[in-house]
């Protein structure tokens, strides 16, 4: 219980017969009952506490029960709390939404459902994929949006959701995230699926080595911004490599130009680089050791890396530039030596060589069929290894390679330190997709349809970007207030707001540690309030 009286209610401060106390930091507000001499023959008064005077407004204070007693008011009946909602962690996601400029976009394109698909994704940020329990979250949790959705509901908004609509918030978003001077990451991963009428699943192995249908998904990822960008959902079956010419397609269409793409070993075939070079894209790949052209350009870089002149002070490696030739075209490869992992790989390659002799020696004089030895050279008679012997030219090779690897350019101008500093900042798009699997729940898609899949989808991908702006925003500060973002939203969580009657309230003061996470965001503790008690009043019978 808890009475509006003596915690809310102010009333003017009395013209005659007050005093004000101060006790400590708080001032407090008496009501002389009567005036007398003491035993010294000095006038004073005996005098009793009717409140606390209002610091914002010294004409008003908070009175307690004996001003009720003493003056002719009648007392605030006592309210009685009827509903209770967890409020913090989805009225500030609806902030960040509305700051990242994602609802005002959402809201030309889809003006009689945006605030449907901005509440979905909120759900997503807190619970996940699994949409099973989202009418049983918004009976506790405050939804900040007037027009509320059940799960029963989901599949039509889904299907409002068209490929037409996904583009055109594309573009627009893309004129938030993508500068001319970006490094854009691409990159690819696959999402598994038990449904059987998704045209676009295909049977595969998935990155955990899954074998069931599934579809992939294609994203550019701001390197300086740290938010995704676009994406696309395409078939299964289609590998990496076959794919790029077509995202880069996409990429044209949505006006994405930026300084460099940045993309790893698993898009680098000639066809590619050649497609690249004609359409004049910009891109930095990683380059694969094991390959001919590359491999013996790192061989002959190795010979003289190791200068002073060419140490990388922030990554602790050696780096270079060269150029090689592929069908006739110039390219910049850009070489590198880390002694660190030079040490790992040597032991690695050492501990590989002995158990393979190891297994070789109990194979000999059994039948064998013929297989490629890297480091070993084997004689076979009759079907039958009657004996082996160590590669020593492979295995030399083989140890001056380890330590290096390579990145690819058609970009001559730019260093070594930059593009390899470049290079690394695309670990953002991979801790992107293990968010967007394990902490939004995307590793399955929970879809029966087509239509469905690809609409639920970019209601994820609102979602994966309000959590890559949580966690750039954490990651900045060299000192975290919170460690992850599940521990951020639990904190905020606490804010509840009370209803008695038809008013909404806070059930208790933005504590220290919830008044730091909202200033990381440039949200005040009064900007907070309100918002919570303006969406909880809007959402009242």
């Amino acid at each position: 219980m808890i009475e509006i009286g003596t915690k809310d209610f102010t009333v003017d401060v009395p013209k005659k017969r007050i005093s004000i106390k101060t006790i400590g930091q708080t001032k407090y507000v008496y009501y002389v009952m009567e005036y007398y001499k003491n035993k010294n023959g000095y006038y004073t008064n005996r005098s009793i506490s009717i409140g606390k005077l209002d610091e914002k407004n010294p004409a008003q204070f908070f009175p307690n029960d004996n001003y009720f007693k003493y003056f002719d008011v009648t007392p605030p009946k006592t309210l009685f709390p009827t509903r209770f909602m967890h409020a913090g962690h989805t009225v500030f996601l609806a902030n960040r939404l509305q700051q990242l400029d994602v609802a005002p976009i959402l809201f030309t394109l889809f003006p009689e459902s945006y605030t449907k698909i901005l509440q979905v994704a909120i759900y997503m940020m807190c619970n996940g994929n699994v949409m099973l329990y989202m009418d049983d979250f918004y009976t506790k949790h405050l939804n900040p949006y007037k027009e509320i959705i059940g799960q029963r509901h989901l599949s039509e908004l889904y299907e409002e959701i068209t490929k037409e609509k996904r583009w055109a918030f594309f573009k627009e978003w893309k004129n938030q995230v993508v500068s001319s001077d970006e490094y854009i990451a691409y990159d690819v991963t696959s999402i598994s699926t038990y449904a059987k009428d998704i045209p676009f699943a295909e049977r595969g192995y998935n990155r955990d080595h899954e074998l069931l249908p599934q579809v992939n998904v294609g994203l550019f990822f701001s390197q300086h911004q740290k938010l995704p960008v676009c994406y696309e959902l395409y078939n299964g079956s289609l590998t990496d490599q076959t794919f790029l010419p077509t995202m880069m397609t996409f990429a044209k269409a949505f006006d994405i130009q930026p300084f460099l793409y940045v993309m790893d070993k698993g898009f680098l075939n000639t066809k590619n680089i050649q497609y690249l070079t004609e359409e004049e894209i910009p891109f930095l790949l990683s380059a694969p050791s094991h390959q001919k052209v590359y491999q013996e350009a790192l061989l002959a870089a190795r010979k003289e890396i190791r200068q002073m002149n060419n140490y990388i002070d922030f990554a602790g490696v050696f780096g270079v530039k060269t150029t090689v030739t592929i069908d006739q075209e110039d390219y910049t490869l850009f070489c590198y030596f880390d002694s660190e992992k030079a040490k790992t790989q040597e032991r690695t390659l050492f501990e590989q060589i002995k158990e393979r002799e190891e297994q070789l020696a109990k194979q000999l004089q059994c039948k064998k069929r013929r297989k490629k030895e890297p480091y070993f050279k084997v004689e076979l008679e009759d079907e039958k290894m009657i004996r082996f012997s160590r590669n020593n030219e492979a295995i030399e090779e083989a140890l001056a390679l380890t330590g290096m690897f390579g990145l690819l350019s058609n970009q001559p101008e730019i260093a070594p330190a930059e593009a390899l500093s470049i290079y690394r900042r695309r670990n953002a798009i991979e801790s992107h997709y293990d968010n967007m699997k394990n902490f939004l729940d995307f590793d399955r898609l929970h879809t029966h349809r087509q239509q469905t899949t690809e609409g639920k989808f970019f209601v994820g991908f609102i979602a994966q970007i309000l959590q890559a702006d949580l966690l750039r925003v954490m990651n900045a500060l060299p000192k975290k207030t919170v460690p992850t973002i599940k521990s951020l939203l639990l904190e905020l969580e606490k804010i509840q707001c009370v209803q008695y009657e038809k008013e909404w309230k806070l059930m208790a003061p933005i504590t220290k540690k919830q008044k730091d996470i909202l200033a990381l965001f440039d949200i005040s503790p009064e900007t907070m309030m309100e918002q919570i008690i303006k969406s909880a009043n809007k959402n009242s019978p």
